[in-house]
């Protein structure tokens, strides 16, 4: 089982994809919230988000086999309810 607050139980493909990867998944996103930002002035040419892409299809592949634990943190809309209810399962498919 996963569980993303554990580091040393994220799969090592993951681990050594995302080691090897970073430094252009982070120029691709840097480029392309900057061509965002500058909207109809962007002049810096073509974005593409192919390592980010590639490397997004490849962690789902290796998540598919796998038991995740996860826990999501928001504001409380209507706490009463959480009070009244408990917190609700969600089984997340990618």
């Amino acid at each position: 089982m996963i569980d993303f607050d554990q580091i040393d139980t994220i799969p090592s493909p993951i681990i050594s994809l995302l080691d090897k990867k970073r430094d252009l998944i982070r120029e691709e996103l840097v480029l392309d919230t900057k061509r965002a930002l500058a909207g109809h002035q962007w002049k810096g040419g073509i974005v593409t988000t192919k390592n980010y892409d590639e490397t997004f299809e490849i962690i789902k592949e290796i998540l598919s086999n796998e038991k995740i634990l996860g826990f999501h943190c928001t504001k409380l809309i209507n706490p009463n309810e959480i009070l009244t209810t408990g917190l609700k399962n969600q089984l997340l498919r990618f």
